[in-house]
């Protein structure tokens, strides 16, 4: 009865390979959702400090060192007045808020007659979901042959005694054509 255990590795297999698939994507999805919100955190402290910079410059500098990735953009009445670590592509965004676009993150505030845009570049956290993939794959792919052994041992044990019944039925049924 080969057709029946295939019939059950096919099914067990591609249940557990397309679970595990779901999962990793989901997990995926979730650590780059939770990424985000925490990048958008870290953008909204810089923003602030930044204007509170701004509207009092007597008070304490901000600290931009150690901010590779950071780059901001604020103007005045349509002004540049202060600029720093701008991308080649740097375009300012319409409206106010969070945006995405290629490789960086943006925010836009306006306070009072000020512009702020801070962007931020996301090739670090795409490369981490990247190789996270990769190792996520590397992972499922030797876990499913392993389920793929273990299950043939378990479908074989289990077919074993239909196949045997099979047989005996058919050695009986020979026996009663050949009385016939």
């Amino acid at each position: 009865m080969p057709t029946l255990r295939h019939a059950i590795e096919k099914y067990y297999l591609s249940i557990f390979v397309v679970s595990m698939v779901v999962m990793s994507a989901v997990l995926i999805l979730l650590l780059h959702s939770l990424a985000i919100k925490r990048i958008d955190q870290e953008m909204l402290v810089f923003t602030n400090d930044l204007l509170r910079f701004l509207e009092k410059p007597e008070g304490q500098p901000v600290a931009i060192f150690g901010k590779k990735n950071y780059a901001f953009h604020v103007t005045e009445q349509g002004r540049t007045i202060a600029s720093y670590n701008l991308p080649d592509d740097f375009v300012v965004p319409k409206t106010e808020g969070f945006h995405t676009i290629h490789s960086q993150r943006y925010v836009k505030l306006i306070r009072d007659d000020l512009e702020v845009i801070v962007t931020r570049n996301l090739k670090d956290h795409f490369s981490f979901l990247a190789s996270l993939s990769i190792t996520l794959m590397a992972v499922l792919v030797p876990l499913t042959f392993l389920v793929l052994f273990f299950g043939r041992r378990l479908t074989r044990k289990l077919t074993t005694p239909i196949e045997m019944i099979g047989e005996q039925m058919q050695l009986v049924s020979k026996g009663m054509l050949e009385k016939i």
